[in-house]
């Protein structure tokens, strides 16, 4: 057996100012197997095509045993290339195809004895499954008399029984030719090749480990277990946190989803709220969507949708419609509606017609956003966009509709679309209203300069956050603010309207936001992931249950003392415990309760009080920190600085607003005048 040598270098193809390939170099031997993976549109299929001669390029050079190609497609013994796509007629049979494939006797029979494909000789091209028909066309291409072969994407679209008989066939014809491959499937293309490479900006990396393609973007970071497991896990609210944050599902006024602007299509916003309703302690699904709606806001003016385009298409898919691909069927209807349409037609005709137009701008945007080199998610988003639209009945209805009449055609291009493509397309446009929702929480960031939140590598309790303000307020004063699992509490005092709630409430947004994966109002915020979030800053009594201020309370704490000792890693706020009993009461149950919670390691506490005087107990555990809001009264007038400082509040102003709204004096002048 002669062995053969195929190198390529100097190799240079671009498409209008876009450098599609700039630094390739490939050497490929008899008896050996190069895998290249690469993300749609990087050029994999590109440089098989200029290797075998069917695609010119600026530059290059391309050698068997140092002799230059111009064409390898015109000298039959040099490549054969397997394209992507199906090449053989879909109405001969298996047999046909084989003998008009080979003139030699001995390679016809070879295939023929084929034990894949035997059983389905007399079937045509059109009844194969996609596993039947991708073994077929590699076999047929491999049993050529070449010295090398080129394979684009063998394993795409075959079911994972063929995956296996195809990976077997490459290895039984490695021993008499070079092979290289293209997939995406890099398991079975890493398993199969010698050497495995990487096309990406235009060059080859060399991959000799899964964790390369990692680093190079291609795959997703892999999970730790903690990862693992918290992607079947939310992170914890209860009722009354909704509450006290405007977390419910609407637009009222106090809402904090009333922030955000609304997206584009109805779709689009209700992927806003099913978001907004699902907070998660996944790392890796909290990056994805930061990573995502960082790129819609890096790139404003992408994303442009036809709303009623959506809407109609959704529609039409759902509609009640008998479906019918019979080309009869399809005169018929085109007939009867000819003078006079009826409301299914118009919405047949229409649906089509938005179908198409959707389809092309999904192609062409999915394009536009690889081309922009996103995060590991988006683009594999992208690639996926692509090949459901490349798949067979998607491909099959984009290729066919305006080339072939419409009155012929009119049932089987509906059946295509509500029926075999239906699927595919609710998927496609639940990604349209993904991307439509991640662009709307990117554009009111961008407004109203909020900062995407970095998250703690480490196991610990970690909250670091500069410039945090509550973003319902104009001019809002940011605060700086660190807790961790060192010092886990925080004790918090400050005169009336001093801004402690406020502050709160702030904390607990920027919390909860960041575990939506949104940016939240601070200048810059790094936090551990929590399990949850637990607030308790507008309680109010239960009259139905016969319940007072003070036993709400009670309940209260202990419903949060049950989550904090089941393990969990939380977010604790309490606003004024105790408020609703006596000063002794409240002081000594508030010092008990401080007391015995900060004993709980993990998670994190602000309780704030207005019961300066326990300050001096809890100064004696070393994990509690103190944090007030400075106030001064100049001229008999309350300044309010809504600065967070060190220590304990002194400032003592309920009186002097009773004296300052002068109440005692409206009531002696009533008395007065009586």
């Amino acid at each position: 057996m002669t062995h053969h040598i195929l190198e390529v270098d100097s190799l240079i193809k671009s498409f209008g100012h876009k450098h599609l390939l700039t630094d390739i170099y490939l050497k490929c031997s008899t008896g050996e197997v190069i895998g290249i993976l690469g993300r749609n549109g990087t050029g994999k299929s590109t440089l098989l095509q200029i290797i075998f001669g069917s695609t010119d390029a600026e530059s290059k050079s391309i050698r068997i045993n140092g002799k230059f190609l111009e064409k390898a497609f015109s000298d039959g013994d040099k490549i054969a290339y397997l394209p992507q796509g199906n090449f053989l007629p879909n109405g001969l049979s298996v047999s046909s195809v084989i003998r008009t494939y080979f003139d030699e006797e001995n390679s016809r029979n070879s295939v023929i004895a084929n034990t894949r494909i035997k059983p389905i000789l007399h079937k045509k091209i059109s009844a194969l499954s996609g596993g039947e028909k991708r073994y077929l066309q590699l076999l047929l291409i491999l049993n050529l008399p070449t010295a090398f072969a080129l394979l684009d994407e063998p394993f795409s679209q075959v079911e994972p029984l063929y995956r296996a008989d195809i990976k077997a066939l490459i290895d039984i014809h490695k021993k008499e030719k070079g092979i290289i491959i293209t997939d995406h499937d890099y398991l079975n293309l890493m398993d199969v090749s010698d050497k495995t490479f990487l096309l990406t900006g235009g060059a080859l990396k060399p991959i000799l480990e899964t964790k390369q393609l990692i680093e190079y973007n291609y795959l997703p970071p892999e999970k730790s277990e903690k990862e693992a497991e918290a992607d079947d896990k939310n992170f914890l609210i209860d009722k009354q946190t909704s509450k006290d944050l405007g977390l419910a599902i609407n637009y009222d006024e106090e809402s904090l989803l009333s922030l955000f602007e609304k997206p584009a299509s109805k779709g689009g916003k209700a992927y806003l709220e099913k978001l907004f309703d699902n907070p998660t302690r996944s790392k890796i699904l909290l990056q994805n969507r930061q990573e995502s709606i960082k790129f819609f806001q890096q790139n404003d003016g992408l994303l442009r949708l036809d709303r009623k385009q959506l809407d109609f298409i959704t529609v039409y898919l759902e509609s009640g419609i008998a479906v019918n691909s019979s080309q009869y069927s399809s005169l018929s209807i085109y007939l009867k509606n000819k003078y006079r349409t009826s409301n299914n037609f118009y919405i047949q005709e229409t649906g089509m017609q938005h179908v198409f137009e959707f389809l092309k701008e999904a192609l062409q945007l999915a394009t536009k956003i690889q081309d922009l080199n996103p995060n590991w998610y988006l683009s594999n988003l992208a690639y996926q966009i692509q090949e459901q639209i490349n798949s067979s009945n998607l491909r099959d209805f984009m290729d066919s509709y305006g080339q072939k009449p419409l009155y012929l055609h009119f049932s089987e291009f509906d059946f295509m679309l509500r029926s075999k493509g239906k699927e595919q397309l609710l998927w496609l446009l639940e990604r349209f209203y993904e991307f439509d929702a991640y662009n709307a929480v990117a554009q009111t960031s961008k407004k109203l300069k909020f900062a995407f939140p970095e998250f703690e590598k480490t196991q610990s309790s970690l909250i670091e956050i500069e410039g945090l303000f509550h973003p319902k307020l104009a001019n809002a004063v940011g605060n700086d603010f660190t807790i961790s699992a060192k010092e886990n509490m925080c004790f918090l005092t400050g005169a009336n309207m001093s801004g402690k709630s406020t502050f709160l409430k702030a904390f607990g947004l920027a919390i909860y936001l960041a575990h939506l994966g949104f940016p939240v109002p601070a200048v810059k915020m790094k936090t551990s992931i929590f399990d949850g979030l637990f607030t308790t800053i507008n309680l109010s009594d239960n009259i139905n249950h016969g319940l007072s201020h003070f036993y709400s309370e009670v309940k209260r704490v202990k419903e949060v003392t049950r989550e904090i000792k089941n393990d969990k890693n939380l977010v604790v706020i309490f606003d004024e415990l105790f408020r609703g009993t006596n000063v002794n009461d409240a002081s000594t149950a508030s010092s008990m309760i401080i007391s015995a919670i900060a004993q709980q390691p993990g998670s994190v506490y602000i309780i704030s009080s207005h019961i300066m005087e326990i300050a001096q107990e809890l100064e004696k555990q070393k994990n509690i920190f103190f944090k007030c809001f400075d106030v001064r009264v100049v001229n008999d007038e309350a300044i309010y600085t809504y600065k967070l400082v060190d220590g304990v509040s002194k400032d003592s102003l309920g009186l002097h607003l009773v004296i300052k709204e002068q109440i005692l004096e409206l009531l002696q002048e009533k008395k007065a005048t009586s």
